[in-house]
């Protein structure tokens, strides 16, 4: 028997693709039509509609992540704001998609860790890449609002 609560879903990818921020999941937030949450993420560093659209229309999340990674950032963004706008776009994501929202709650309590290559010790709960600045677990973010969305809709049935 499978002790649930020791369940770990730590790639994103494949069956559990659903859960990046570069899953194909068209969505609107604050006005703007998104193909990916990492599109309306990084939009929403800025709070110049002509920026947002910019970053909307890239082609790929790569594009919309470098994009994003040249603008100015709105005030509070490192301290707070960034938190915030991710839980919003995600929510988004997944009110766009009960598909995916369903595949979320089936994760059950399974504890959710992004891991990444690209260093990412913020949103991720790990890096893969080996360097030893990165063996020191990250903060995990990005799961813990995954794992909080997926209590509110599994309480709004």
């Amino acid at each position: 028997m499978v002790d649930v609560a020791r369940v770990v879903i730590s790639d994103f990818r494949g069956r559990h693709g659903f859960l990046s921020n570069f899953d194909h999941a068209p969505h609107r937030w604050e006005q703007i039509d998104y193909p990916t949450t990492e599109h309306s993420f990084n939009a929403g560093k800025s709070l110049d509609m002509g920026v947002r659209l910019w970053i909307a229309e890239a082609r790929t999340p790569a594009e919309a992540k470098r994009r994003g990674r040249s603008v100015q950032l709105r005030p509070r963004w490192d301290e707070k704001v960034r938190y915030e706008v991710m839980a919003e776009v995600l929510a988004a994501k997944f009110r766009a998609h009960p598909d995916k929202a369903a595949a979320l709650v089936a994760t059950g309590d399974a504890t959710l860790i992004e891991g990444t290559m690209w260093h990412d010790l913020t949103w991720g709960g790990f890096c893969h890449c080996g360097r030893p600045a990165c063996v020191r677990p990250g903060q995990n973010c990005l799961g813990k609002l995954l794992m909080a969305l997926r209590a509110e809709l599994r309480e709004q049935g």
